[in-house]
């Protein structure tokens, strides 16, 4: 049970589960916070809710009192998704494919993708085909059990499984492009699987082996964690390949008096609705920029100054004072329609993150879904067009995995007014919380940090009227010619 046995004959295998947050699911400081805090709210009857994915094998153990344990102090062996707990899976309630409904078989055969295991004097091997990337729809089912997360109140706050399950990339063609989720978050090279010493009788063998690193959005905070650098750049290159494409167009009278600016973005490349996971608490937001000379003339997703939010982002009361910002998020209610904060009280959940397209096929009109544009200002916006004409656009898509707003949620002191509490979350993690910048066009082999629209570079493009020229710039292939639609709007007043 205890994964450092297995770095004896599994080093790369090891070497990239230590630097994962699975290896830190019990270690990580918000998880630990929102643990504690839920438990104290709920006079723990939040029991083992946390734990199930965080740390399931203390779990499937019954050691411990949930309500009570500090996930960090359980023993290494029990503490985050360990190598045994997954290996030894072999299956999954499909009627309720969350919360961790994965069962155990509880026979310490070591369960695997290769399909040809062969006898070694470690342990006993056997071919599983919810270990086998390759095999979409069970692979994805092992994942989506922690994947996907419905509150005791009945919120289903997190739904990257069932995001995936209804978009193209888990449907047949003509319909789809079949890609599990091991295909994005568990690259595989071909080498050697077992590397333990060959004196004792260990097969030497090549064959696909996957990547246990399994980069997404969520880094590690705390000092100390192995290869924090190297999982933090993992994180920004998966962010950063290609999962969004996007465009800035410009339009203005042909006077010259006024403009305004589309900016269009497209989930292309992320297997579900972006972002994705624990979006209840993740921050993403569009940052536009419009220039005259040095001057700013026009400014949404930045400060009330034009100051880009890229340092202890509060992008919640930003968006109170910036009326166009375009703020990807859930928003979570209770059972009688007010927001909620904290994910134990939730009983409903509402979304505008970009969709991912139902279908790849070119005759279903759910084929450009996810193509989304906005217009800046917005058109009930005071003014709704920029004065003149800027001279440059600049156009960033910022992503912070846990927000400012939610991190000092966790941060105050207690509420019950004892000057001795501790808070659930040390405040200087909040400094640690990184913000990514997502929309990365490149320029011959430079990676450039935002696009940028200006005469010279901007192609022309038709307008609907004759009195207004249009020009844009794209990150990506963008198909003006499909159909755009307007973002998701929450349904919730109070969260818009």
């Amino acid at each position: 049970m205890d994964p450092n046995t297995c770095k004896d004959c599994h080093p790369k295998h090891f070497d990239e589960w230590s630097g994962s947050m699975h290896a830190y699911a019990s270690d990580d400081p918000v998880f630990i916070a929102m643990n504690r805090r839920g438990q104290r709210e709920t006079n723990g009857n939040l029991g083992d809710f946390c734990l199930r994915c965080h740390a399931p094998l203390a779990v499937a153990d019954q050691e411990v009192d949930a309500s009570a344990i500090d996930p960090a102090a359980l023993p290494f062996p029990r503490r985050g998704v360990t190598c045994f707990f997954c290996h030894t899976v072999n299956d999954v309630d499909i009627e309720h494919p969350f919360n961790n409904s994965l069962r155990l078989a509880g026979d310490l055969v070591m369960r695997g993708g290769i399909s040809d295991p062969v006898d070694n004097p470690v342990h006993a091997s056997a071919y599983s085909p919810m270990h086998d990337g390759s095999n979409i729809h069970p692979s994805s089912r092992f994942c989506g059990s922690c994947h996907d997360i419905v509150t005791p109140s009945g919120g289903h706050i997190e739904r990257t499984y069932d995001e995936w399950a209804r978009s193209q990339y888990a449907k047949s063609p003509p319909d789809g492009q079949p890609l599990s989720c091991g295909s994005c978050h568990m690259h595989g090279e071909t080498g050697v699987v077992a590397e333990g010493p060959r004196s004792a009788g260990l097969p030497l063998r090549v064959r696909r082996r996957y990547d246990h690193a399994f980069p997404a959005v969520d880094v590690a905070l705390t000092d100390g964690f192995p290869q924090a650098e190297k999982q933090r750049q993992a994180v920004e290159e998966n962010l950063q390949n290609r999962l969004l494409q996007g465009a800035i167009c410009v339009s203005q009278n042909i006077a010259g008096r006024w403009s305004t600016i589309d900016v269009y973005l497209d989930n292309i490349g992320a297997g579900h609705q972006w972002p994705s996971g624990s979006t209840q608490d993740r921050r993403a937001w569009v940052e536009v920029i419009a220039y005259r000379g040095n001057q700013v003339v026009y400014h949404s997703g930045t400060d009330e100054n034009g100051v880009p939010l890229t340092s202890r982002a509060r992008v919640v009361d930003v968006h109170r004072v910036d009326p166009d910002l375009w703020l990807l998020r859930d928003c979570m209610f209770d059972a009688r329609g007010n927001e909620v904060h904290m994910f134990w009280e939730a009983a409903v959940s509402d979304g505008n993150q970009l969709p991912v397209a139902p279908s790849g096929n070119p005759s279903n009109p759910g084929v450009n879904a996810a193509h989304i544009v906005r217009r800046y200002p917005l058109f009930d916006s005071t003014p709704s067009t920029i004065a003149g004409v800027p001279d440059r656009v600049t156009l960033r898509v910022l992503l912070q995995p846990v927000g400012q707003d939610v991190l000092e949620l966790l941060a105050k002191p207690s509420p019950d007014g004892d000057p001795d509490a501790v808070p659930d979350l040390d405040p200087a993690v909040l400094d640690r919380m990184p913000v990514f910048s997502v929309l990365r066009p490149t320029k011959g082999n430079t990676k450039l940090d935002s696009l940028e629209w200006t005469p010279t570079e901007a192609i022309p493009r038709p307008s609907n009227d004759a009195l207004v020229t249009r020009s844009c710039v794209m990150a990506g292939s963008v198909n003006f010619d499909s159909d755009w639609y307007s973002p998701p709007e929450h349904q919730n007043e109070s969260c818009r």
